[in-house]
């Protein structure tokens, strides 16, 4: 899916707009593009693969299921702005 989105943009003549990493896709993305190649193993998104909440709020937020939700409303979050705005792109190119 992204490969495409990234190709569709390329076609259009514009600059693809990178996932955030803060994403699950742009985790992965992030994972497969900077893994040891010698070390690496295919591997499904994980909590160790999203970026860490901040150290305060880790030291704050004691629950790992609390600090677990907090990562998904921001990757959920980070998602949805950028989709927002590859659709308000299209739109604009459309009209």
């Amino acid at each position: 899916m992204l490969a495409g989105l990234y190709a569709a943009s390329l076609a259009r003549g514009e600059e693809p707009v990178p996932v955030p990493r803060s994403t699950a896709l742009g985790s992965l993305v992030h994972y497969i593009t900077h893994a040891d190649p010698k070390h690496f193993q295919p591997a499904n998104i994980t909590f160790d693969l999203l970026e860490p909440l901040e150290e305060e709020v880790r030291k704050k937020v004691r629950d790992k299921k609390e600090r677990h939700r907090m990562q998904c409303e921001r990757s959920l979050a980070a998602f949805d702005a950028w989709w927002s705005a590859r659709m308000d792109r299209t739109a604009e190119l459309r009209a």
